[in-house]
């Protein structure tokens, strides 16, 4: 490799550094759980509300409720992404609650016991820089 397909080497990468670095990350996260009916799991569609609180039971609410409809559960897996905003995490513990219609479309929403812990990723604690 000679000296100018180097250089143009390093002008790529330091481009393309640059053009990531420049991304924002947001604050939506993807949320994945388990959906079961009577002990067994869900299979359908479901309609689901989320809250976050700052108390495993009772507490305030911090953000919410967030409405994901019509979410697809596969042998009671589901996936959905949820966005409470930067301001909802503040470092304190947080918990969320999941409230579900099923099937999608008909009925109140029923709350789900107990509430999950919002837990961080290990970076998050240890990169300061990651954090807003």
């Amino acid at each position: 490799m000679n000296r100018k397909d180097i250089l143009a080497a390093i002008i790529l990468l330091a481009t393309t550094h640059i053009s990531i670095a420049g991304t924002p990350l947001g604050t939506a996260f993807t949320y994945q759980g388990q959906l079961k009916s009577g002990g067994a799991p869900y299979t359908g569609t479901a309609d689901m509300q989320f809250t976050l609180y700052d108390a495993a039971v009772a507490g305030n609410i911090v953000a919410g409720p967030i409405a994901s409809g019509n979410v697809q559960v596969a042998n009671g897996l589901f996936t959905t992404t949820l966005d409470f905003g930067a301001s909802a995490f503040n470092g304190e513990a947080r918990w969320l609650e999941t409230a579900v219609v099923t099937p999608a479309g008909g009925g109140s929403y029923i709350p789900l016991t107990p509430r999950q812990a919002v837990t961080p990723a290990p970076y998050a604690l240890a990169l300061p820089g990651l954090r807003t």
